[in-house]
C-alpha cells in the first residue's frame, strides 16, 4: 500500500512528520498560472511513483498563487528550511533556452 504525498507551497506550514521528503524548484514565468501547472504535474507524478509506505513531503518552491506583497525574506527563510529538510532536491527551468 502506498504512503501519503503532501505538497507544501512556499510560505505554507510544513506537516507535523514526514518520512521522506523533496524540494522542487525552478522558474516562475510572469505567468504564475505556468509555474503551478508544470509543479502541479510533478506532484501528480510524485503521487503516481510514491510505493513508499510512510509520507513523502513535497516542497514547492513557488507560492500558490501569484502575489506582489509577499515579504521577500519570509519566502527566503522558507526556502532555507525547505532545503535543509529535503532529502532530495530537483530543480527545473521549462523556460530556460537550449545548449548547443
Amino acid at each position: 500500500m502506498a504512503g501519503e504525498v503532501i505538497a507544501v507551497r512556499a510560505g505554507q506550514q510544513s506537516p507535523e512528520f514526514w518520512d521522506a521528503s523533496v524540494f522542487i524548484a525552478g522558474s516562475m514565468p510572469a505567468r504564475a498560472h505556468s509555474a503551478t501547472s508544470w509543479q502541479a504535474e510533478v506532484v501528480t507524478l510524485l503521487k503516481a511513483g510514491w510505493t513508499g509506505a510512510g509520507r513523502l513531503a513535497v516542497f514547492l518552491s513557488n507560492p500558490a498563487e501569484y502575489v506582489h506583497d509577499v515579504v521577500a525574506e519570509d519566502l527566503i527563510d522558507w526556502d532555507r528550511h525547505a532545503l535543509d529538510a529535503a532529502d532530495v532536491v530537483m530543480v527545473w527551468w521549462p523556460d530556460a533556452p537550449t545548449c548547443g
